[in-house]
């Protein structure tokens, strides 16, 4: 008894030091952050084209989880082994079976922060353009951080909740292990929980990097569409692994009148996420079809500042200003996507630079004040493309009494917008229905099939009218 309960303690202290190592590796990941970021502007982090930088806190998080996942793990199987091997209550230490649900609900715990881990490298990494520039940091940062949360999770419910020893059950529980003697297959019976379990993790994995791959080709073209791609991909997953798990269980059924823990919960898993993936499909659906409909509604702007370098610098109606020292902001909305804008010193040759468009219609762009040729009165034009084709200008007046020194009539620090923005309905086009309205409308589709298909495969009878056995 009293190496028993040793053991039992020596669980619990595993759980506590890996508990423990995580935090420390978590504080450094913050650490490591602060140390890369360094030196760095804000703008230059956060800005439209920001640095790129190879963050270790995606790994150093990544530890800190596997580590608590790990330690966790440990603990739940030397406790098992205890239950599972105990000829009584009275031959196990009390707090054995404490310690085992403890276990459990600490790598439940990792599972649920590995998800979201995941999940968070994904977001980042789909609204933040500057990271696709190099392939090599994409998928040092972004591709094998997913492939190994991906591992993590399923490594670790195959090997907590599939392949593990189980305490023993009493008559009335449900949770009695897989044994040669039940007459189905009990290797084909553990593949076929092995893969309910992994296959919707793995699906969710492979559908994040392959979204986010299509996402750096196209250039977030087809923002949505890429999302189509995801939904139908992480639903296929739900569905085979609802299958996979509802295979197991009508075996099952076949030589015991209660299908083991592992077959349940792969289907209580399943169905879980099939009602999360439908809620999240349907809430999504709505967004997308009132964004589409927005994009109907054309009121497109685009605006000018000129401002100086020199912190607390006032660009005043006359100010003398020397060229070098000028940045041009450009912001413009509702633009025509994929269009370029195009700033322009009219009366001096050469001075011309271009803005891409993105895919919501959207342009800002930080330029060097063009250097002008000689004396004499210019105009900065900025010139954009609404959805219905419509040109859209802001300018500014410009006097240059040299080839280096301006001033600006007007003042320059100020807003100056375009003045022919309007708030107008474009008529409707296949453009507008296959690229915005149909990925919408495709959701809601899908939300509804994963619902359907789950519930017909989870409940066989509403099929052929009564329980397979």
């Amino acid at each position: 008894m009293k190496n028993l309960r040793k053991s039992v303690i020596w669980a619990i202290n595993a759980v506590l030091i890996a508990a423990v190592v995580a935090w420390i590796f978590f504080t450094f990941a913050v650490f490591s952050d602060i140390a890369v970021e360094i030196g760095y502007s804000g703008q230059e982090l956060y800005g439209p084209e920001a640095v790129q930088l190879f963050r270790w806190s995606t790994y150093l998080l990544f530890f800190a989880i596997a580590l608590l996942a790990i330690g966790a793990l440990l603990a739940q199987k030397r406790l098992a082994a205890l239950l599972a091997n105990a000829d009584g209550d009275s031959q196990i230490s009390p707090l054995a079976k404490p310690a085992h649900e403890f276990a459990n609900t600490v790598i439940i715990i990792s599972l649920v922060l590995a998800a979201w881990a995941a999940i968070g490298v994904f977001m980042q990494s789909f609204f933040e353009q500057s990271n696709a520039e190099n392939m090599t940091l994409r998928i040092l940062g972004t591709y094998l951080p997913i492939a190994l949360y991906a591992i993590l999770v399923v490594g670790l419910l195959l090997s907590a909740f599939v392949f593990s020893k189980r305490p023993k059950a009493s008559s009335a529980d449900h949770a009695a292990p897989i044994s040669e003697s039940f007459t189905v297959n009990a290797d084909e019976n553990r593949r076929n929980i092995g893969l309910a379990f992994a296959v919707p993790i793995v699906a969710v994995a492979f559908a994040l990097i392959l979204g986010l791959i299509v996402f750096d080709v196209s250039a977030t073209t087809y923002q949505v569409w890429i999302w189509v791609i995801i939904q139908v991909l992480i639903g296929s997953g739900i569905v085979t692994g609802s299958w996979f798990a509802a295979k197991s269980i009508r075996e099952l059924r076949v030589v015991s009148s209660k299908p083991i823990g592992a077959a349940v919960g792969a289907k209580n898993l399943n169905f879980v996420l099939s009602i999360i993936f439908a809620a999240v499909l349907t809430f999504m659906s709505l967004i997308y079809g009132s964004m589409s409909m927005e994009q109907l509604r054309v009121a497109p702007n685009l605006s000018v500042t000129v401002f100086s370098q020199e912190e607390g610098k006032q660009l005043e109606p006359g100010t003398q200003l020397e060229v070098s020292g000028l940045t041009i902001s450009v912001n413009g909305n509702d633009l025509k996507r994929g269009s370029t804008t195009q700033i322009e010193l009219v009366g001096s040759s050469g001075a011309v630079s271009t803005a891409k468009v993105d895919s919501e219609g959207n342009v800002s762009q930080e330029v060097d004040f063009p250097k002008v040729t000689e004396a004499g009165t210019y105009t900065l034009t900025i010139t954009g493309v609404a959805p219905d084709d419509e040109i859209v200008e802001a300018q500014v007046s410009v006097v240059a009494n040299s080839a280096s020194m301006v001033s600006f009539p007007d003042g320059a620090d100020r807003w100056v917008s375009s003045e022919n923005s309007g708030n107008r309905m474009q008529g409707l086009t296949w453009e507008w229905f296959f690229t915005d309205y149909l990925p919408s409308v495709l959701l809601l589709m899908l939300a509804a099939t994963s619902i359907l298909l789950t519930l017909l495969i989870r409940n066989p009878e509403s099929v052929n009218g009564r329980r397979e056995n």
